[in-house]
């Protein structure tokens, strides 16, 4: 495995933030899932969930299973072992629905509760050696927050930033991607301002509470038939916002669901989209949600009548009166490739639990992280990464060499994040081409230019966010440094 500091990334650089619900310990069965049970190979960074807010600071949610105490379970400190040891980043998150907002809007309305939160959450990672800190607030200004929300948001994550950064931790936010509510909530700009990354929750776009007809839990793009508001629900719009909102695409993480959102038909002989419903579906045999099947819990069940459409990018299914919109392996592949041609940072998902982790159905462990990992350059394995470079040049002919050869473009590396380095040509690299002892010839090395071509232009590309990102950058340190070195006076009587 390769494994990278997202401080210094590059072309096959990529997050995948990986949120683990802690609590799918206590499900039965196949659907139990432990931190062991976590594939450090597809994930850059595992969110532990939740961790909760009481007194102006941060608690446990579920101390027999957080910590060793009194004969816990320990979770927490098996995470962050875990990471360690994987080469991945633990993340402690705090927050998440069933907190609330009440709560956070109240640490955040005033300097001495921002703080004592803050110093309260810096030391808490630190005690369980984790890398950095997720906030999950859902969400400033709603839920029975406060207008002036959106403001100490930004103030909150200040604080948070300049303790966290201090002592060499990170801070990441989980945010909504309902582009009414966003405006409402969040300054865009400063939210970027004062952290690492960005998860954009692209996902419960329409869900059973939220409407009488069937939606898409996670589309990609607006449907040619959607129009107004209903044309906004969906991940690009949801992107597109927060880039226009001045956030730098470093920084923005696509959210990729990993289960999905159900309802009952009101007749089952209307099942398409837009169909009238009577409310939330059954709940699934193991997660055991109203309105929710984990992905597993789908693609095990055989008599789901499969919607595909590829040209509008969506997918649903249906058998009697149940209907659920979900996230399959194609529709993962084509966000994938958004994220990769909008040069985003990378992708989130919710929950690794959910996921197909024991291969349940056939399509490999984990079909959907894979999926993501293998078509947007989230190449985290190098085995994915000769892999993705044979199929593009060989297709689905006899390979004449064996992927357990190193794949060598002479000075080129796979391990040396896929750059050029002081290759002065393209030409000259495929020149220098062989897999193990074969040399290819004028007509192979053709085939391989146009993928070379490809990593050579998004090299280029990510070089010019970086520097992008690093004008920006400089912008806020000095922006930062004035406002420190601005006195205001004092006046007296």
């Amino acid at each position: 495995m390769i494994i990278r500091d997202p401080k210094s990334r590059s072309i096959s650089d990529a997050v995948v933030f990986c949120y683990y619900g802690s609590w799918a310990t206590y499900r039965p069965g196949i659907a139990q899932f432990n931190v062991e049970n976590i594939n450090a190979s597809l994930c850059t960074h595992v969110a532990y969930t939740f961790m909760g807010l009481k007194d102006g600071v941060i608690v446990s949610l579920d101390e027999y299973n957080d910590f060793e105490e009194n004969w816990g379970k320990g979770s927490l400190k098996k995470l962050s072992a875990f990471a360690k040891s994987s080469g991945i980043k633990a993340v402690l998150a705090i927050g998440g629905w069933n907190e609330g907002s009440i709560t956070y809007s109240e640490v955040a309305a005033t300097e001495i509760g921002r703080n004592k939160f803050s110093d309260s959450v810096v030391a808490f990672a630190q005690k369980f050696n984790f890398d950095g800190v997720d906030l999950d607030w859902e969400y400033p200004t709603q839920r029975g927050g406060s207008p002036h929300d959106k403001e100490n948001f930004s103030l909150l994550l200040k604080t948070l930033s300049e303790k966290l950064h201090a002592e060499g931790l990170t801070l990441t936010v989980a945010v909504c991607a309902d582009p009414v509510m966003a405006e409402e909530s969040y300054d865009f700009e400063e939210v970027a301002r004062n952290v690492d990354y960005i998860s954009l929750m692209a996902f419960d776009y329409h869900t059973a509470s939220s409407g009488k007809v069937t939606g898409l839990n996670s589309g990609l793009h607006a449907l040619s038939s959607e129009t107004g508001d209903d044309a906004k629900l969906n991940a690009e719009y949801s992107v597109n916002q927060w880039l226009d909102g001045g956030v730098p695409p470093s920084k923005l993480l696509l959210g990729i669901p990993l289960y999905g959102r159900t309802y009952i038909l009101a007749d089952p002989e209307q099942h398409g989209l837009g169909a009238p419903t009577i409310g939330n579906g059954v709940s699934g045999p193991y997660t055991q949600e109203p309105g929710f099947l984990s992905y597993y819990e789908i693609c095990k069940e055989t008599e789901w009548n499969i919607v595909r459409n590829d040209q509008e990018g969506y997918v649903y299914a249906h058998y009697d009166d149940n209907w659920v919109s979900y996230d399959d392996i194609s529709a993962v592949a084509a966000k994938a490739q958004f994220v990769k041609d909008k040069r985003l940072a990378g992708i989130m998902t919710w929950a690794l639990e959910s996921e197909d982790f024991r291969n349940t159905c056939g399509e490999g462990a984990n079909p959907l992280l894979t999926t993501a990992n293998k078509h947007s350059y989230l190449l985290l394995d190098r085995d994915l990464e000769r892999e993705w470079l044979l199929e593009r040049f060989w297709g689905e002919r006899e390979r004449p060499w064996s992927l357990e050869r190193d794949l060598s473009f002479g000075l080129l590396s796979l391990d040396r994040d896929l750059s050029f380095g002081d290759l002065s040509s393209l030409d000259l690299s495929l020149e220098d081409l062989s897999f193990g002892d074969r040399s290819l010839g004028e007509r192979e090395r053709e085939r391989l230019r146009e993928p070379l071509r490809d990593l050579e232009r998004r090299s280029l590309e990510r070089e010019r966010d970086l520097e992008r990102e690093r004008e920006y950058d400089l912008n806020n340190h000095q922006e930062r440094e004035h406002s420190i070195r601005t006195v205001t006076p004092i006046i007296t009587a």
